[in-house]
């Protein structure tokens, strides 16, 4: 069975596009992993200003 080239065309268009999702997904998913990372190191800050704040306000007493 012979490939029409029209289908040949297309597979070659959409070889490049197909990488390109793929590497548009693999950073995708990078920027996600780091934003979690983040958001843990933001409420590590916050729950450590809250033990400061509360220490300094005599909270412990």
């Amino acid at each position: 069975m012979a490939v029409s080239p029209d289908y040949k065309r297309l597979r070659l268009i959409q070889s490049p596009q197909k990488r390109h999702i793929e590497q548009l997904e693999k950073a995708n998913a990078r920027l996600a992993r780091e934003l979690e990372i983040a958001n843990g190191c933001l409420d590590l800050q916050k729950k450590a200003l809250s033990m400061l704040d509360h220490l300094n306000s005599g909270g412990n007493v």
